[in-house]
């Protein structure tokens, strides 16, 4: 099995090995969580950041990522207009 990488998180593997992270998937529902980790949407992050993250959505840190995701899509990968395709809606 290939290792889960990021691609706005370079320190993402180093934080895995010290068992105190948690891998978050930056777009959610069970299909898009296999969209992020083809594409590398996905970072390491507490315990306690994942919860906040869920329990306010699209907002703050959340929101963050996603515009971060959406930028290295636009620069690295597709158009906007694949991007909302993929992954149901702009956030930029």
């Amino acid at each position: 099995m290939k290792k889960p990488r990021s691609v706005i998180q370079d320190d993402f593997q180093d934080r895995l090995l010290t068992g105190m992270f948690c891998i978050h998937h930056v777009f959610e529902g069970a299909g898009r969580r296999r969209k992020c980790e083809k594409y590398g949407f996905l970072v390491a992050i507490t315990p306690e950041a994942h919860a906040l993250i869920h329990a306010h959505p699209l907002s703050g840190y959340d929101l963050y990522l996603k515009q971060e995701c959406q930028k290295y899509w636009e620069e690295n990968i597709g158009t906007r207009q694949e991007f909302i395709k993929e992954f149901r809606r702009s956030f930029l």
